[in-house]
């Protein structure tokens, strides 16, 4: 694909790996807008994998996969010294922990680095937030997308050079789906304790329990991978559930965002997390959300408490009870549909993604 470009510039992006997670689709966005802008657009992966998304094909795009497995390795250091002199790009952006070491050791004087924080990482260890704190000292910004990665950054790398922006997100225009919207849930996410799937499906479980008169065609779309997919499987066999639950895998972000425009509520369960996407997709489709406070949420949502948007205290009782509020009719009048997918465009991509290189 071919963009007329307005910069003779290259920007190079920097990553741990790109199995399906929320950073890298967001690395996806950036690269969607920077190719449309730069002259050059380089991605490096340290490590690459089976499981890897696919990447799209942009005549000014390049992908570079490094085997690098390990922190400090000094070949992948010389590596990407060669890579980043060769390249000259203006900026680099690093997201992920063995990026941002690497990126601040071979950085040339003449870039400008980003680091990207996409989440509250409380296990990182002592050393590694010195070592951080160090090398900050080699990056221009350090780019929180929530308020509490915010206050972690500033008090664990850099005060100074710690600023909050929130992730761009993916946003499907709504004259493309012709489907109507059902009744149903959804959970979008890796099947990891992180996410807390099961608790999705026993809250689900517990709201048929109640309600299965009223509401005995609803469904539970799961879209995701990992390593609890099998308990998750098992555990809706022994509630029960399984004819009601419908487990997707990893699904291309296009068809997601279809199947958001066709389900009524979000569930969100999760124990620890940034300023997850999918929330913000679903809100751009329309969808009511039932969402556990984690990164970003009362900072950001607050304003749409009474439009559509439930957070819960994680319990399965309140998740079950909160999942039945969204029923309610005036969640589905016009103006609050309408208000909940006009708070997302604050997150476009173009607007965010000029936004984070003009810091």
């Amino acid at each position: 694909m071919k963009h007329k470009t307005v910069s003779d510039e290259c920007i190079l992006l920097i990553i741990d790996g790109f199995k399906p997670g929320g950073s890298q689709q967001v690395y996806l966005l950036l690269i969607s807008e920077y190719v449309k802008i730069f002259k050059d657009v380089i991605l490096v992966v340290l490590e690459a994998n089976e499981l890897d998304l696919d990447l799209p094909e942009y005549e000014n795009l390049q992908v570079i996969f490094l085997d690098s497995r390990k922190i400090l390795e000094p070949k992948t250091i010389f590596n990407l010294r060669v890579i980043f002199f060769r390249a000259k790009p203006s900026y680099i952006v690093a997201s992920m922990y063995r990026s941002q070491v690497f990126s601040s050791l071979a950085k040339p004087s003449f870039s400008k680095l980003l680091w990207i924080e996409q989440n509250t990482y409380f296990m990182r260890t002592s050393v590694q937030w010195i070592l951080m704190r160090l090398l900050s000292r080699r990056c221009s910004k350090i780019i929180s997308t929530s308020s509490e990665i915010y206050a972690l950054s500033r008090n664990k790398i850099n005060m100074r050079k710690s600023v909050l922006t929130p992730n761009p997100i993916n946003i499907l225009d709504i004259k493309d789906i012709s489907a109507p919207r059902g009744d149903d849930f959804i959970f979008i996410g890796r099947m990891v304790e992180q996410k807390n799937p099961l608790h999705a499906i026993q809250a689900f479980a517990l709201f048929l329990c109640s309600n299965f008169n009223s509401y005995n065609q609803v469904r539970l779309h799961i879209v995701g991978d990992g390593n609890l997919l099998e308990a998750a499987k098992k555990l809706s066999i022994e509630l029960e559930v399984d004819q009601f639950c419908i487990f997707h895998g990893n699904l291309p972000i296009s068809d997601t965002l279809t199947l958001l425009h066709t389900c009524k509520t979000l569930i969100s369960c999760s124990s620890i997390e940034g300023f997850g996407l999918a929330r913000l997709e679903a809100m751009g489709a329309g969808c009511c959300i039932v969402t556990t406070n984690t990164g970003g949420v009362k900072d950001n949502l607050s304003e749409l408490i009474n439009l559509g948007v439930f957070i819960s205290d994680g319990s399965i009782t309140n998740l079950a009870l909160l999942m039945e509020e969204t029923f309610k009719a005036k969640y589905w009048l016009d103006r609050s549909i309408e208000a909940r997918i006009e708070f997302t465009k604050r997150f476009n991509p173009e607007t965010i993604s000029n936004e984070w290189i003009s810091l």
